[in-house]
């Protein structure tokens, strides 16, 4: 065997016993990153407004509508935001009174967005046409709030109650990709809003009045929230869905506590971030007790 070839054979089985450098164990492994909300929407009319604490005029899909914005004193940059839409036959301004949303604003730092219905909407909301009108209004006020004030577009949030938590309840199914949670009161999928998975998981807070909790009244029960709110969710845990379901058998009403429980479910969440009540360390006990978590059922 030649020189050259003699010391080959010789080497080639130590280099391939060579151990190669460890990895450098105390870098941790990447996370994967949480997704980002949907981009704010194109205006249906024209330029945002400049938008200020009170009650105001807001033309979205080239029709004037009414929308009370209430804005906590200071820099509102990074501020969360929340809408809250209104029950059937009341007022934004009604539920700002009710619901001591002014106090919410000021002690949370949330930029509250209240919008009034259109008065030729007979259920308030349209969610049997929602292309038009209400999503619209929906899309075109998270954009200019978000853009106006440099608020915070991980912290979107919907409140509402009995119409206002049916139109919550399409918005959970239909603009997932821009909230980080709901909390619905007397909503559901009613016998005209058929369900529709929404496009990302989603923690939902669902909060209904028992078996008297019809509209308008049991004798002509047209329409049924407990069932809706039932139905609802048991469609988003068959998804994966988590859901806090609260059931207070007082009828058609917010239930004792809603107050403080929506201020803390709102203020808990984030977008892409897992529901604090969802194994983080908070538990049914933060809730009135006829409320109960998924693991309970």
């Amino acid at each position: 065997m030649r020189p050259l070839a003699l010391l080959l054979a010789l080497l080639l089985p130590v280099l391939a016993c060579t151990p190669t450098e460890p990895e450098d164990e105390s870098t941790p492994p990447a996370e994967d990153e949480p997704d980002a909300p949907a981009e704010l929407a194109e205006l249906t009319d024209g330029e945002c407004p400049d938008l200020e604490d009170g009650t105001s005029s807001f033309s979205s899909g080239g029709i004037e509508r009414t929308v009370t914005l209430i804005v906590p004193d200071g820099d509102t940059a990074g501020m969360p935001v929340m809408f809250f839409w209104h029950s059937l036959g009341t007022t934004a301004a009604d539920w700002a009174s009710w619901f001591h949303l002014e106090s919410f604003a000021e002690d949370n730092g949330v930029i509250v967005v209240l919008p009034d219905s259109r008065e030729n909407e007979p259920f308030e909301w349209d969610w049997v046409n929602p292309d038009e009108g209400d999503s619209q209004l929906y899309d075109d006020l998270r954009t200019c709030v978000v853009e106006g004030f440099d608020a915070d577009i991980t912290r979107v949030y919907a409140s509402g109650f009995s119409a206002g938590a049916v139109w919550v309840t399409w918005l959970a199914m239909h603009r997932a990709d821009t909230l980080a949670t709901v909390y619905a009161m007397s909503g559901g999928t009613v016998v005209n809003l058929p369900y529709t998975a929404p496009s990302r998981q989603l923690p939902v807070f669902l909060m209904s009045g028992g078996p008297s909790d019809v509209w308008p009244n049991e004798q002509v029960p047209v329409a049924d929230f407990e069932t809706a709110t039932q139905d609802f969710s048991q469609s988003l845990r068959d998804d994966g869905h988590f859901v806090v379901q609260c059931q207070h058998n007082g009828g058609h009403t917010p239930g004792p506590g809603a107050e403080g429980m929506m201020e803390d479910w709102i203020m808990a969440h984030e977008f892409d971030v897992t529901s604090p009540w969802n194994g983080g360390g908070r538990d049914g006990d933060d809730f009135e007790d006829y409320c109960w978590l998924p693991e309970a059922d």
